[in-house]
């Protein structure tokens, strides 16, 4: 049975070397304690590398989640994020995964974003804001699917599905949903060698 608890790890409005050792340590801490899978809540993916290479159970990111989805629907995606800040993040995440050549455009509505209040009492202003950008993703840049750029927008993501004729994909939902069925399916990670641990 999958390990429903959920722990949270909040940083600064980017990934720093201090999260990243928060994040090592509540993924090592969460195999002791017994959970299925890890699922990493930043599109970063900051720590599944490392923790897939250290631990026995799987380890989902929601930057890879998102854009092998968005890949499944299309063959052009656009990540719509909250500042320009973010972009260098989510451009490593692409390059990293090869897949930045798949990416139609990377733009920000130009908003600091709140992690821990998120978009509450902006929703007007933030809303219009990534409408109006994940229109010129599509007009201008040929994107099929927009992404959203960070965990913290996934208020937006029923709107935007409402008002865009392409995909939405929101970041929290798909990582966190994929192992829920592996177990049953008798999924489970494979080691270096390729063989199921």
């Amino acid at each position: 049975m999958l390990s429903a608890r959920r722990r949270t790890i909040r940083s600064a409005t980017t990934t720093t070397p201090l999260s990243e050792i928060c994040i090592l340590e509540a993924g090592l801490t969460a195999e002791e304690e017994g959970y299925d899978a890890i699922c990493i809540d930043t599109v970063s993916d900051s720590g599944v590398n490392t923790l897939r290479s250290m631990l026995d159970i799987p380890v989902v990111g929601s930057g890879r989640t998102t854009y092998l989805v968005a890949l499944m629907l299309s063959n052009r995606f656009s990540v719509v994020t909250m500042w320009d800040k973010w972009k260098p993040l989510v451009k490593k995440t692409l390059t990293d995964l090869q897949m930045l050549d798949r990416c139609a455009s990377i733009r920000a509505i130009g908003i600091e974003p709140d992690t821990r209040g998120l978009l509450d009492g902006k929703e007007d202003e933030t809303f219009a804001k990534m409408l109006e950008t994940a229109r010129l993703c599509i007009d201008e840049d040929g994107a099929e699917v927009i992404c959203l750029g960070s965990t913290t927008m996934h208020d937006a993501a029923e709107f935007l599905k409402s008002k865009l004729e392409v995909p939405v994909i929101n970041p929290g939902p798909p990582p966190i949903r994929s192992p829920v069925r592996w177990p049953v399916y008798g999924l489970r990670k494979a080691d270096r060698h390729g063989r199921h641990r």
